[in-house]
């Protein structure tokens, strides 16, 4: 992306789609990459854009459909959900060697690390910040997918048996070293699906995000929280489908509860901060503002955890192979065998049976 000819046929796709804007330099950044769909910031005079390709070398096509993210961008637009403007969307690989999309740049910021964020330490901040993002995740499932154009977007039952299979799949299909707790947690996961005590199916059809976290929204200054909206922007649709609204609860947990130090291996999140809002009360705060009933909640959160372990597990191999870079990533899966050890010891004291390793449990 970096060559002048990339970035002059790029400069040509977006002249032929969007118009003529020669006014200024044409710029183009890598912004992140390696683990994911890969990010770039392009300057086009006095226009900011974002662009977004799948990563280099072999990836499950399936979890990085570019168009399919951009198809989800551009239903979203007119609806209560804060998501960039998508632009363009190219599928001539000719042009940068592979699919991609371009959105407009949103105004705001990612709020992972507390050193980038030393304003954020106020627990009412943190209050504020935990309640936008809740806020963010309410609106994405209170969207009807074939009002805006998207009941097609996944198979609306089933969504969390076929999860679990596939998850528990994955990594017995493509673990490279032995985790002991990634074996029985798996089981037991099958065990609760097939006790059938779980609601595994919503009433109705629901957006979900698929990787709803805090690395994956842009949320404005800590002293506009009072004023607006916290949330500026909800990024990375590239995991999105038709599934069940607890699943993404259980991902934002998974990275901003009290293990989501182990997830990124590092003890410098925003969440980690005295006084942002428990698992418990994280949970509390989405079913008051939803009305949904969250009494399973821990049977979502480990599987939620377990699907987090075992791509990171999925990104380790990559890396380990030479077909994934990027930031940190040298450290991804240093706190695998700690993590799920944590996770099994959650699930044995929950109260959901198979979860906890029983076949009945005390409501």
């Amino acid at each position: 992306m970096d060559a002048t000819a990339d970035s002059d046929r790029l400069r040509s796709f977006l002249t032929a789609s969007v118009g003529a804007n020669d006014t200024g330099a044409f710029t183009v950044e890598l912004l992140s990459g390696g683990r994911s769909n890969l990010t770039f910031f392009v300057q086009w005079g006095s226009r900011q854009l974002v662009l977004r390709r799948p990563p280099l070398g072999a990836h499950d096509p399936r979890a990085h459909d570019v168009g399919r993210e951009f198809r989800i961008l551009s239903a979203l637009a007119g609806t209560e959900v804060p998501v960039p403007s998508a632009v363009a969307h190219c599928t001539d690989v000719e042009v940068l060697g592979a699919p991609f999309y371009v959105m407009d740049r949103v105004s705001g910021r990612v709020l992972c690390d507390i050193a980038d964020a030393p304003d954020m330490v106020a627990p009412a901040r943190l209050q504020a910040l935990a309640a936008g993002l809740v806020d963010g995740l309410a609106k994405i499932h209170s969207v009807d997918p074939s009002a805006v154009g998207l009941g097609d977007l996944g198979r609306a039952d089933g969504y969390i048996a076929r999860q679990v299979n596939r998850w528990a799949g994955q990594w017995e299909t493509d673990q490279q070293r032995s985790i002991p707790a990634f074996d029985e947690i798996g089981r037991r996961l099958r065990a609760v699906i097939d006790l059938g005590i779980v609601e595994v199916d919503p009433p109705r059809p629901v957006i979900v995000h698929g990787d709803y976290n805090m690395g994956n929204v842009m949320v404005a200054s800590a002293d506009e929280f009072v004023a607006g909206d916290v949330l500026r922007a909800v990024l990375d649709w590239e995991m999105a489908t038709l599934g069940h609204p607890l699943m993404d609860l259980g991902v934002l947990a998974t990275y901003n509860g009290p293990h989501g130090s182990l997830v990124v291996s590092t003890d410098q999140l925003v969440s980690s901060v005295s006084g942002f809002p428990s698992v418990a009360e994280l949970a509390h705060l989405y079913a008051r503002r939803t009305g949904r009933d969250v009494a399973d909640f821990p049977f979502f959160l480990v599987l939620a955890f377990y699907k987090v372990l075992v791509i990171t597990e999925d990104v380790r191999r990559r890396f380990l192979a030479g077909t994934a870079t990027g930031p940190g990533i040298e450290q991804m899966g240093a706190h695998a065998h700690e993590l799920g050890d944590a996770v099994l010891q959650f699930a044995t004291a929950s109260n959901v049976a198979g979860l906890n390793g029983r076949r009945s449990s005390v409501r």
